[in-house]
């Protein structure tokens, strides 16, 4: 299994530290990388290339959003995860909308939810590469099949 990676964005100390912490020792073969803006998770996104992207909505400078829409661009297939404590509906429309945010943590955050959050996430995107591997294994048996029958 590919190892597993989430880049956590959070600006409070405290909190990134403790997410770090819970998430480190309750998901294995895990490695959290943190940063404290959109703009330090920016700059570190193609050295850690991440399997989850978590980000608080409110943070000085680049916002959750902002963030989330410029790390899209970089990463379009990464799930990508909200952490607010300000629940909004036009934040939530944004998100889901423009986004395609399908994943939100409320603050405060409940450690249990979170880890069965990401656990999920991790399931249904490994899921996926595994759907993806069986058709590119069954294209290749078509095509080996088709250039057999030619000869």
């Amino acid at each position: 299994m590919a190892q597993r990676r989430i880049l956590l964005v959070e600006d409070e100390p405290d909190i990134r530290q403790s997410l770090k912490d819970l998430l480190e020792m309750q998901i294995p073969d895990l490695e959290v990388t943190t940063a404290a803006t959109g703009a330090e998770a920016l700059r570190a996104m193609p050295e850690v290339r991440p399997s989850i992207i978590i980000t608080d909505f409110k943070m000085p400078g680049m916002n959750g959003l902002e963030f989330l829409a410029a790390a899209r661009a970089l990463a379009p297939e990464t799930p990508r995860v909200l952490m607010t404590a300000y629940p909004d509906l036009e934040v939530a429309t944004r998100a889901i909308n423009d986004l395609h945010i399908e994943n939100f943590l409320a603050k405060p955050i409940e450690p249990e939810e979170m880890i069965a959050k990401i656990v999920r996430i991790f399931q249904l995107e490994e899921s996926k590469h595994d759907r993806e591997r069986q058709l590119a294994q069954t294209i290749r048996a078509l095509q080996t099949a088709i250039e057999a029958e030619k000869k």
